[in-house]
């Protein structure tokens, strides 16, 4: 063997130094290559997903993000998804419990992979580009961009369009935060109601859970007291009852919850649980969701900023709050708008108040109001309305309203006793010409569901509610509502100088301050539409009545206003000698039904007693304005 010697090492060592720098040179080599094959894989995902995104904006920050990186990967680092990556999946593997799908949101098997295992350029380029997608994707939904035009899509009178969020801040303010998780939950609405509503959801969603392992049979045999039945255990844990000796027997204790059940969702609580009960107890936690569900999804929709002060009206529960620093500080009953004409959802700001108002007729119901008339064979004059021509009044029945055009005339009542917007007007410009307003019929209030007018908001207690607002716009004391409603000048017009938000809304889940939850119901079906387009379902949504802010004056064709002396002589009434030379004959308007006997006499005398009743089979012009037109 021969000994190692100085001389002999030095060859070796030259040996041992190049293969090295091989060595170092294949591995920089190699690492150059995998950098630019990813580089070179997003790009080209990113290019090709342009074809098919839904959303070109999104498209377009994403590029953007990418090329300011020369297209490196953000969320993954060498194969593996970094530690934010997984904070935003795990945020959005929770998108259920936001009342969200989770399948929207659903990432490859490749991207839900946190082992860090070899993946291949295509594969990190696939799964970087599938996750900031999902990220604009969430962003987006959790600010109402399921359903962008309520108005076009469920309902003509859901008058809101949510606040989508830019796609590059939305990039911007994910990969610039330390826990990216929490910038997405930004996205939902911050309102309190809001994540109330979602602290509802997640434990009415846990309770879903939990009863449908209670459900009993949706049909089966009547469940009575002292009866034993398999389905006894079911029912007790259903009812929240523990068990008993005989978990079989329907004792007293279960009758007494069964009743309770039965009366707190409009039930006859007479303890027998037959198909209806069943029925009920299978669905309230299902429908309970859906209702939830729908009541987030339209604060969705709601302004970020309601404004510190601010007043919310909400439909289901026919309540007006004065809203400030985010305390109710007043809460008053209202009149909404009847199924056929509902009141709109939609916010505008109010900017005055009107004291003993005269009511101007829109034009929807300057044709109601002349198609009653005629109707019933009197003048709108004898309704105590003024018909104006610029500044001249006309007779109404001096007008060929058929051809006339009815926005050059002013129809109004004027200020005063039986005036149908009362002592106060809260006017808050809007294209739906809705306000809030007085109401000489106070006895409606006393209903539960207070669905009677055609389309504005009626309050019960509006002198009290003007001084609220007037003391907090002009200071305490600065007015006297009450005795400028009672003696203060006709169409006292007071303008506010700061402009109130007024949001009127549709939340039939609310959730008071004291964690009582209320379900109102849905009036309008609005609950129901939104379900059914989150659902997917679109093409089996009702839209509803339509809003019509044009008028068809060609539905008065036909129709005549009496003068007078018409309305005198069909009566027997003696006429006085100015009325000479009046017409005497009223003609009763086209398609008449249901309306008051109408009497056409054969010639110009006063014996027409005994004409017959002039009636038709068709539907009445009256009968399409009733369920099209007026406030």
């Amino acid at each position: 063997m021969l000994k190692p010697t100085v001389g002999n090492l030095v060859p070796f060592k030259a040996a041992f130094a190049a293969l090295a720098g091989i060595i170092l040179l294949s591995i920089a080599a190699t690492a150059g290559t995998a950098k630019g094959s990813v580089a070179d894989a997003l790009r080209q995902v990113i290019d090709a997903g342009a074809s098919s995104a839904p959303y070109m904006d999104d498209q377009l920050a994403i590029r953007r993000f990418y090329a300011n990186r020369d297209f490196q990967p953000f969320w993954y680092h060498e194969s593996a998804p970094t530690p934010t990556a997984r904070e935003l999946i795990a945020e959005m593997a929770g998108a259920e419990n936001w009342g969200l799908r989770s399948a929207d949101f659903a990432l490859s098997a490749a991207a839900r992979d946190v082992s860090g295992g070899h993946k291949s350029a295509a594969q990190v380029a696939s799964v970087e580009y599938e996750l900031m997608s999902a990220v604009l994707r969430y962003a987006r939904q959790a600010s109402g961009g399921r359903i962008t035009q309520p108005d076009r899509d469920l309902s003509d009178f859901l008058d809101r369009r949510p606040e989508l969020p830019d796609s590059i801040a939305v990039i911007d303010n994910v990969t610039s935060a330390e826990h990216p998780g929490e910038v997405l939950r930004s996205f939902h609405p911050q309102h309190e109601q809001f994540q109330k509503l979602h602290a509802l959801y997640v434990k009415t969603k846990s309770e879903a859970a939990r009863m449908a392992a209670m459900r009993i049979a949706p049909r089966g045999p009547m469940l009575v007291p002292g009866a034993r039945d398999e389905e006894i255990p079911k029912l007790r844990a259903r009812l929240g009852l523990s068990a008993t000796g005989d978990e079989t027997l329907y004792d007293s204790d279960l009758k007494a919850a069964v009743k309770a059940f039965q009366r707190s969702n409009g039930l006859s609580a007479d303890g027998l649980v037959g198909n209806t009960t069943r029925a009920a107890l299978n669905k309230e936690a299902a429908f309970n969701l859906d209702a939830i569900v729908a009541s987030m999804e339209e604060w969705r929709w709601m302004p970020r900023d309601l404004g510190a002060r601010h007043l919310l009206i909400n439909i289901p529960s026919y309540t007006v709050q004065v809203v400030e620093g985010g305390k109710v500080s007043m809460t008053e009953r209202v009149i909404v708008g009847k199924p056929g004409t509902p009141t709109p959802v939609f916010s505008k700001p109010m900017t005055s108040i009107v004291l003993r108002p005269s009511w101007f007729l829109p034009d929807s119901i300057k044709v109601e109001k002349l198609l009653n008339a005629a109707r019933r064979g009197r003048s709108l004059e004898s309704e105590g309305i003024v018909v104006k021509k610029g500044k001249r009044t006309v007779n109404s029945w001096s007008v060929n309203w058929e051809k006339a055009n009815l926005a050059v005339y002013q129809i109004y009542q004027p200020s005063g006793d039986g005036n149908a917007l009362g002592n106060v007007k809260f006017l808050f410009p809007n294209k739906h010409s809705v306000y809030l307003h007085d109401t000489p019929n106070k006895s409606l209030f006393q209903a539960d569901e207070r669905l009677f007018s055609h389309g504005c908001v009626r309050l019960r207690n509006p002198v009290s509610f003007a001084q609220k607002i007037l003391d907090l716009d002009k200071g305490k004391g600065a007015y006297d509502a009450d005795r400028l409603a009672d003696r203060g000048p006709g169409n006292n017009e007071i303008t506010l100088d700061d402009p109130l938000p007024v949001h009127v809304g549709y939340f039939s889940v609310w959730i008071g301050d004291d964690g009582k939850v209320e379900f109102y119901g849905d009036p309008y079906g609005h609950d129901q539409r939104v379900t059914l387009a989150l659902e997917g379902r679109w093409n089996e949504i009702d839209k509803g009545p339509r809003h019509q802010t044009v008028p068809d004056s060609g539905l008065l064709a036909g129709a005549r206003l009496p003068s007078k002396r018409s309305v005198a002589v069909a009566s027997g009434t003696p006429q006085n000698a100015t009325m000479a030379g009046r017409p005497q004959k009223f003609i009763p308007p086209f398609g008449l039904f249901n309306a008051p006997d109408y009497v056409t006499p054969a010639s110009t005398g006063p014996s027409n007693a005994a004409a017959k009743p002039v009636h038709s089979s068709r539907r009445t012009v009256g009968d399409m304005m009733t369920s099209a037109f007026g406030r």
